[in-house]
Parts: structure tokens; C-alpha cells; sequence
């Protein structure tokens, strides 16, 4: 499969410079870890496919949002995660896990992500020698002339759960689901949690965003963040960075009556970017 070339276009918001979100506007799921698009003419499949037998429920904790968290970073921080980042494609930011509130002390300080044209860039609250708080920044040099995407729009019916054999061979050979044990070059460098995660997309999602990571050339930071209620998430994210590539999907999740976790709906984008090197200041 082979990802198709466009410019990457950003995300309809944007990291917000002020925020008049709601901490109660909504609940959010986020975390990290260490760890070629085929298309029509429309860059969209649509399908119906079976269910997902490994998707399971996606808890829905902190309720400050992405825009609330991305509010209470320093302008320092913001500052640098966007200039190092050029167009934002998607970002997140978040509460420390754990964090009972914002500022103060390193641990109160949100993290936060962004994916854009130049750079995949995490931030993370540290302290200095003398302990003031600081965002130290993962940077991930992304070629901009290298980004890819593919839509992914994925509408299954309230049918009974299929056994994995069959939804296997249902995806057709060329996509081995997350979960297949023969399938560990799908995995290298990915926490048991975010192979949960994984799990939870559609599974020609799976395989694009796992295409470029095998034993040879693991994920070495992956990151996913999610906000919404139950039935819908509206902002979905989940990114995969290694030596040499980064992967991205997002989009949403719409659960319909009738449906579960294993039959939601999902409307997502695919990316790729080649990555030039890493540093961290």
C-alpha cells in the first residue's frame, strides 16, 4: 500500500492562544507512551465492514479539556511548541496524570503535543537546578515535502461480534490486525496499553499507522489523547514517532443506538512524514 502525497492541512482549530472552554465541557482519555495509504480518487474507503473484536470501551476521565489544558501552558511553552512545529496538522494538551489542578509546581504544569508540517513536538513539565518550573520539548524534525494522508471512514452494522479468524480474513490478507501474535513487528516499542489503544480502530486504520515500525526500527514515543462522551468522541488522536518515521490518526468515534465499542463509527485521517532527526531543549 502506499501513502497518497497532499499538502497537510491543518486542523480546523488550532492550538487556541486563549480558551473559554469549560473545564465540565467534557471528559477526556490521554496517554503516552515509550514505544502505504491506498486510496480511491476521493482519498476515502467506504465500506461495511465487520465488527471489531478486539475494540474494548474507552474510559472517559479527566474532564479539563484539550483547550482548557493547552490555556494553562506557560506562553513560553506555547510559544515554542509552535514555532517548532510550523502548520499544526493536530495537537493536544493535558493534566499531568494524577495532577489535581494547574501551575505551581512541575507536576501541576499540563503536557501537551503537537504534529505539524515541520516537527512532531512533545512537551513535558520539568524542573530546573534551581526548580522552576520548565517544558522540556521531544522534537521529531518532520520532512515537509514527505507528508502523506488517507481517509478512513469506517460504518459497520449492530451485527453479532465476528471471531477474530474471521474478521482477519474478512480485512482481506494484506492487513493483519494488532492483536495477531504472528504480527509482532506491528507492536515494537508499544506498551500493552497502547496496543489496547490500537486496537480500538478500524483495521486498515491499524495497519497504516503501524506500516512503517517493525523489530528493526521500533516506535520509540507513542502518545494518544481522546475527549468526548460515551457515545461520541469528538477529537480522537493517537501518534506513533520513530527513527525514521511518524505515523498519525485521528478524527472521531460516534457509537449509534444499537451499537458498542466494537461496532462504533469511526471517521478518520491517516498520516505519514518522514522524520529527519530528534532533539530536545
Amino acid at each position: 500500500m502506499a501513502f497518497r502525497r497532499n499538502r497537510p492541512g491543518p486542523d480546523a482549530s488550532g492550538p487556541p492562544e486563549t480558551s473559554g472552554s469549560s473545564e465540565t465541557a467534557g471528559s477526556s482519555g490521554m496517554a503516552r507512551s515509550g514505544g502505504e495509504l491506498a486510496s480511491r480518487s476521493s482519498g476515502v474507503e467506504r465500506h461495511r465492514p465487520e465488527a471489531l473484536p478486539d475494540a474494548k470501551p474507552m474510559p472517559l476521565g479527566d474532564p479539563a479539556t484539550r483547550d482548557v489544558c493547552w490555556a494553562r501552558l506557560p506562553g513560553e511553552a506555547r510559544a515554542r511548541l509552535r514555532a517548532a512545529a510550523g502548520e499544526q496538522i493536530e495537537w493536544w494538551a493535558r493534566r499531568v496524570p494524577g495532577a489535581d489542578g494547574f501551575g505551581g509546581t512541575s507536576d501541576r504544569w499540563p503536557q501537551a503535543v503537537i504534529f505539524g508540517e515541520q516537527a512532531l513536538c512533545f512537551a513535558e513539565p520539568r524542573v530546573t537546578t534551581d526548580h522552576r518550573p520548565v517544558h522540556v520539548i521531544d522534537r521529531f524534525d518532520l520532512d515537509p515535502a514527505s507528508h502523506r494522508r488517507a481517509a478512513v471512514v469506517f460504518t459497520p452494522s449492530a451485527s453479532e461480534p465476528v471471531e477474530p479468524e474471521a474478521a482477519s480474513a474478512a480485512a482481506g490478507a494484506e492487513v493483519r490486525r494488532i492483536s495477531d501474535p504472528t504480527a509482532a513487528w506491528r507492536v515494537a516499542g508499544l506498551s500493552p496499553a497502547a496496543i489496547e489503544l490500537v486496537g480500538n480502530l478500524p483495521v486498515r486504520a491499524q495497519a497504516l499507522l503501524m506500516a512503517p515500525f517493525d523489530a528493526a526500527h521500533p516506535v520509540l514515543v507513542c502518545d494518544w489523547y481522546y475527549e468526548g462522551r460515551a457515545n461520541r468522541l469528538s477529537v480522537f488522536a493517537v501518534v506513533l514517532a520513530g527513527a525514521r518515521q511518524a505515523t498519525l490518526a485521528h478524527g472521531s468515534r460516534v457509537t449509534p443506538v444499537g451499537h458498542d465499542d466494537r461496532s462504533s463509527h469511526w471517521s478518520l485521517v491517516c498520516r505519514r512524514a518522514t522524520v529527519r532527526g530528534r532533539s530536545s531543549s
